[in-house]
């Protein structure tokens, strides 16, 4: 007779072993691998605008183009997140001991996405096109390269001349290439109509799929020289208001938003109190500044310049102010890029009424019982001009309420942007201003802040000059080493400081809200708004294990 009750027990202890060693061999597994982003999934943001001209050489008036052309075209190199120069279609470059010519090496790999290979002649083309007489696009992309020549060495070499040595060229090279067996036969005029501004073919991480009036849906380029990304798809809605974008956010129709410092302030409220989005901060390259005209009467001697740094509160007025959407800075060059000395906040000039106060007596400023400032009978009163943009035109207020109590009466005045550039800016005709500056790509100051910068085509808005400030700016962006270029911007910055000639208040802060289920998002400094993408092809939302230490 069968024994029932040892016949259960024996097949129950197999069980319980067979469980046991699944147990170990999960444990094993889960030990000895690591969680790993997997290709797969789809991202969609939601935009504020509409696609005019999918194209990099037309794209400079509109931020929906720009953002279209950093997924889809990809240059000779590209910009890291801290601005550094990496290779991107072009794998290697030299440059010449004079820093005039630069040769770039075409990768042999790069292609363009309907799978023609990159080679010289689309370089060629590229800048003939913005070279040519009836060139379209932007005036300041002409004007760069109107004077540069670029020459064929073989089928994947080009070499650009420079007529003069300019460190900052390479940083121009992550400009976005046109296929030339595309569009050669194309004129100027006829390509700035074409339906290839449209439904365009690049050599970057993405392809253009699908082209709607409300939507554009790109996948990934198997083919890009960059690494594959790992989503599959990316999706962007256009909207015609912020209000409309916030909303699609909210109801999940979207993964993600950039708002600017401006934006309403309910759009934030909404955005916040989502729990699956994620607030990625990030700063753009425009700073704020209060320009100090250096052949002002009240602003000559760089003791009151430096009593103004020593008077303002600048975390007050980003805390304040701009709700804490700005970056503190003392420094024309922007902080977290590779040539900023900055070591955070702490480094940054506090103010300090007292020592404020002792310059502007040193300086001959004498505090009258009416508790305004004089010297020789002229009293320390000055108009603070700023545009009508209500943000600076609170500012404003606030630096004239910060002043008041060392004895120096701003009186703030606003007008728009045209006729304050018209009437003011170009003219030179201010003692202090309000305004900002956009430091583009590159560190290179020369034309903010050297001597021959002050005429009315120039950006020496301050009127400011300083030989040493001149000396180290020249020979920054006449050599093309990089550890040379950061010791020279780092003795520039000091003596900026010293010098005072501006006072620069911050750095524009951006929110980028993601769904938390994108994972791998990484925003650095950014050069365009569309520097948001800079790492896309990281982003990922599926995920598999693999073996640790393997790649």
């Amino acid at each position: 007779m069968i024994n029932i009750s040892r016949t259960w027990w024996y097949y129950f202890t197999i069980v319980i072993l067979l469980g046991v060693l699944v147990f170990v061999a999960l444990a094993i597994f889960w030990l000895a691998t690591e969680e790993s982003p997997d290709r797969g999934g789809l991202y969609i943001e939601a935009e504020i605008g509409a696609p005019r001209a999918i194209n990099p050489l037309f794209s400079h008036f509109n931020d929906v183009d720009k953002d279209l052309v950093e997924l889809i075209f990809s240059g000779l190199t590209r910009l890291a997140k801290n601005g550094q120069v990496q290779p991107a279609l072009s794998d290697r470059w030299s440059v010449s001991s004079d820093g005039l010519d630069y040769t770039f090496h075409i990768n042999e790999k790069a292609k363009w996405q309907d799978g023609q290979g990159v080679i010289s002649e689309d370089v060629l083309y590229t800048i003939g096109v913005i070279q040519s007489k009836g060139f379209p696009g932007s005036p300041e992309l002409a004007a760069f390269w109107k004077d540069i020549q670029v020459e064929k060495v073989d089928n994947e070499t080009v070499r650009f001349k420079l007529p003069r040595p300019f460190s900052p060229f390479l940083s121009y090279t992550s400009l976005g290439l046109l296929p030339s067996h595309l569009l050669k036969d194309k004129s100027v005029e006829a390509l700035a109509q074409d339906k290839y501004n449209a439904f365009p073919v690049g050599a970057g991480r993405f392809v253009l799929d699908t082209a709607k009036p409300d939507y554009v849906t790109l996948k990934a380029n198997p083919s890009s020289i960059d690494q594959r990304p790992n989503l599959d798809q990316v999706k962007i809605l256009f909207f015609s208001s912020e209000d409309a974008a916030v909303a699609a956010v909210k109801s999940n129709k979207a993964d993600g938003i950039m708002l600017s410092p401006d934006a309403a302030s309910e759009s934030v409220n909404v955005l916040s109190r989502e729990e699956d989005l994620l607030e990625h901060k990030a700063i753009r390259t425009n700073y704020t500044a209060l320009f100090l005209n250096s052949k002002s009467q009240f602003f000559q001697d760089v003791r009151v310049r430096k009593a103004m740094m020593l008077a303002i509160d600048r975390e007050s007025l980003v805390n304040n102010v701009l709700k804490g959407y700005g970056r503190l800075s003392d420094s024309p060059i922007v902080p977290n890029t590779w040539a900023n000395d900055d070591v955070g906040n702490e480094r940054i000039v506090r103010p300090d009424h007292n020592k404020a106060s002792a310059l502007l007596e040193e300086a001959g400023w004498k505090m009258g019982v009416n508790g305004v400032r004089s010297r020789d009978g002229t009293v320390f009163q000055f108009s603070l001009l700023t545009n009508d943009n209500p943000v600076r035109a609170a500012l404003a207020a606030d630096i004239s309420k910060q002043l008041q109590p060392l004895g120096i009466r701003a009186i703030p005045s606003a007008d728009a942007a045209p006729s304050l550039l018209r009437n003011a800016v170009i003219p030179r005709r201010f003692d202090a201003l309000l305004y900002g500056l956009d430091m583009g790509y590159d560190p290179d100051n020369f034309a903010v802040w050297h001597s021959s910068q002050d005429k009315e085509d120039g950006l020496n808005i301050s009127s400011f000059s300083e030989p040493q400030i001149d000396t180290l700016l020249d020979q920054a962006r006449a050599t093309s080493d990089q550890q040379k270029r950061k010791d020279l911007y780092k003795k520039f910055q000091e003596l900026f400081i010293d010098k005072a000639p501006s006072i620069v208040l911050y750095y524009p802060t951006y929110t980028f809200w993601v769904n938390s289920k994108i994972r791998g998002v990484e925003t650095g400094v950014l050069f365009e708004l569309s520097s948001r993408f800079s790492n896309i092809e990281d982003w990922y939302i599926k995920t598999k294990r693999i073996r640790k230490g393997s790649e």
